[in-house]
């Protein structure tokens, strides 16, 4: 038998019943964690709403090209100009 260092305390050693576990995980369960995974689940308190938005496809390829996020950054521009739409007196945002 091998000598366990102290560094290996925390990663004790798995016996029979952990791999019989894993080998109905990989028998097909594996499939459901996998999609449990990807799901966020409710937000307690959601900060944001879902809505349908229709862009140009020039501008949603120059996004989408920019990678994972691309979604919080579309946000993210959206909400600077925002700010700057707050900023202009109503009567002259008319004209």
């Amino acid at each position: 038998m091998v000598k366990r260092r102290k560094s290996d305390d925390d990663a004790p050693e798995m016996g029979r019943e952990f791999f019989e576990r894993a080998e109905r995980v990989a028998n097909g369960e594996a499939t459901l964690l996998a999609a449990m995974r990807k799901t966020r689940g409710r937000q307690k308190a959601p900060t944001k709403r879902l809505v349908s938005l229709r862009l140009s496809p020039d501008v949603l390829e120059l996004y989408r090209g920019t990678g994972r996020g691309w979604q919080a950054r579309i946000n993210s521009d959206l909400e600077r100009a925002a700010k700057r739409l707050r900023r202009v007196p109503r009567s002259a945002a008319g004209k």
